[in-house]
């Protein structure tokens, strides 16, 4: 694969107080290019860890937690923290929690689920900019969401001075052909899937077009290439949860991408989706003990008792009330209560207020609290 160059450019602060020279990275266009993988085996191995995802029957309850695992973690990379419950509490009651940097983390899984959701379509440089005002929505912000920027940006150093970065992307006017470049590459079926999902990803990092959220497209871009190539199905093993805890090595590949070694970019991005396809099979089966524990303790319940079917649906439904219950197995209010009473004195549940609640009266819930204590932990302690 052609790489990019650097180049020398005259940087002007905006006020013209400072100015310097600087290099710029100019990304070689890849809409053409011809790319394979050095190491066709080990791609084909990553393939089937993938294919073996589908149709495990313990995983197919899990699809709805590993694409919010996947933006939770993903934000994560960024600095945007905050625990499972805090981002579950906000996705599932945005009008009675006051909590912007989990509200933030609800966009990038919402930026996911468009991205799952409009895969046949392939993708377009508009798909980019509808991705950004998603991921900002409702977010302050010193730019436009959906506009790619018409300043030079970098990565590290000072705030107000390119010079020391560790990275600096290309120039605005370079930008519109880049990225339409790059649109064209992911909509080609003549090149390896995996290759050509990594490759994506790394060119879009590499183009650092909008102010500020790159890396959360440029990773949800990863499963736009796998769905519209059919490599995933609804099960989406979260990547970022393990980049998350090997940013070094993942910003290390990054920088030999746009070095040239292609190589060591491709051998990293699949080690890393392997190892979030046995993260998956490893949550999986750790969710799955856990609802059985769950189940053991309502021995001597009858089989068909509302109890057991709240619990049979808490990996989808980890916060309820009483009218959820009611409604989704049409039942009265009174007795959806009763079943979640019961579940809170076994200990499956707690009956808790949500937090960053708005003023006024905070609306209370019942929360699987040990399911987002699995889920917050890393990927190493449930080997």
């Amino acid at each position: 694969m052609k790489p990019g160059h650097w180049e020398p450019r005259l940087w002007t602060s905006a006020d013209g107080r400072q100015s310097s020279e600087i290099e710029v990275y100019v990304p070689a266009l890849v809409g053409n290019q011809r790319i394979a993988s050095a190491d066709p085996l080990g791609e084909a191995e990553t393939e089937r860890a993938l294919h073996s995802l589908r149709g495990l029957p313990t995983l197919q309850p899990l699809a709805a937690i590993l694409l919010r695992s996947e933006g939770i973690a993903s934000s994560r990379i960024e600095g945007e923290g905050a625990s499972t419950r805090r981002v579950f509490e906000a996705e599932y009651s945005p009008d009675d929690v006051s909590d912007r940097q989990a509200g933030r983390i609800v966009n990038a899984i919402q930026v996911m689920s468009d991205v799952i959701a409009s895969a046949g379509q392939g993708v377009n440089p508009q798909d980019f900019d509808r991705w950004h005002v998603l991921l900002f929505r409702g977010t302050p912000a010193t730019f436009e969401p959906g506009a790619v920027r018409t300043k030079q940006n970098w990565i590290g150093a000072k705030t107000d001075t390119p010079v020391g970065a560790d990275f600096i992307p290309a120039p605005p006017e370079l930008l519109g052909e880049a990225i339409d470049d790059l649109a064209r590459f992911v909509d080609r079926v003549d090149l390896a899937p995996l290759t050509q999902a990594a490759i994506a990803h790394a060119q879009f990092e590499t183009i650092h077009p909008y102010p500020d959220g790159n890396g959360r497209i440029g990773r949800a871009l990863v499963y736009r290439s796998w769905a519209y190539r059919g490599i995933s199905s609804a099960i989406v093993p979260p990547i970022s949860r393990i980049l998350v805890e090997n940013r070094e090595a993942y910003i290390g590949g990054l920088t030999a991408y746009r070095d040239g070694d292609v190589d060591r970019w491709l051998s990293f991005f699949f080690s890393i989706i392997q190892s979030a396809a046995s993260y998956t099979l490893s949550l999986g089966a750790s969710i799955e003990a856990l609802t059985e524990g769950w189940f053991e303790r309502l021995a001597g319940t009858h089989e068909d008792a509302l109890a057991r079917r709240v619990v049979a649906e808490l990996s989808a439904h980890p916060i309820v009330s009483a009218s959820d219950v009611a409604e989704r197995h049409e039942v009265t209010d009174r007795g959806a209560r009763a079943a979640l009473d019961d579940l809170a004195q076994r200990g499956i549940l707690t009956f808790r207020s949500l937090r960053k609640a708005r003023r006024g009266r905070p609306t209370k819930v019942y929360e699987a609290t040990e399911l987002f204590e699995l889920l917050d932990l890393p990927p190493q302690d449930l080997a």
